[in-house]
């Protein structure tokens, strides 16, 4: 499922998914100092093995309708 605003056509909305591991982490170390003032916890996720565990389970959650992320 992806979502695309009309208002802002060039981003689309995507559920989180296991693949996107590796771009994760890549956005967590680019971002780190912004992130470790307001999200904190984030900063786990800058090796890709450990964004990709995050994101299984996220799809699992997301699976079972726990919660879509």
């Amino acid at each position: 499922m992806h979502l695309i605003s009309s208002a802002f056509p060039d981003i689309c909305i995507v559920p989180a998914l296991p693949e996107h591991a590796e771009a994760l982490a890549v956005l967590v170390r680019e971002n780190r100092e912004h992130l470790q003032t307001y999200l904190p916890a984030v900063l786990q996720l800058a090796a890709v093995a450990d964004a990709g565990a995050y994101l299984q389970a996220a799809a699992a959650r997301a699976a079972s309708g726990d919660v879509l992320e």
